[in-house]
């Protein structure tokens, strides 16, 4: 027989996926931070996507740069990734505003 599962129970796995997901999204910043000092910024993106282009990497730093330093911290970044429809920030489907 199966017992329905408890609140306690149901909020430890959702709080298990949610911790899964922003261990994903540390893994694919850190796979942008080329140089390791904790931001992003434009050439470390054309590292990792060498035929993005440029409109592409602006509408990619208007969506996730809030501060407007150029650069893309790890709270930015898991902001613009967690404010995405699908929770995953795919360069392919930014466009300009």
């Amino acid at each position: 027989m199966q017992y329905p599962l408890s609140v306690q129970s149901k909020f430890k796995i959702v709080i298990k996926a949610f911790s899964d997901e922003i261990a994903q999204h540390k893994q694919d910043f850190i796979s942008f931070d080329k140089n390791q000092d904790d931001r992003v910024d434009p050439s470390e993106i054309r590292k990792v996507y060498p035929r993005i282009s440029q409109e592409e990497l602006s509408s990619f730093f208007i969506a996730a740069d809030k501060n407007e330093d150029g650069l893309i911290d790890f709270d930015e970044y898991i902001h613009a990734s967690l404010e995405h429809e699908d929770g995953k920030l795919d360069l392919d489907e930014f466009s300009i505003y």
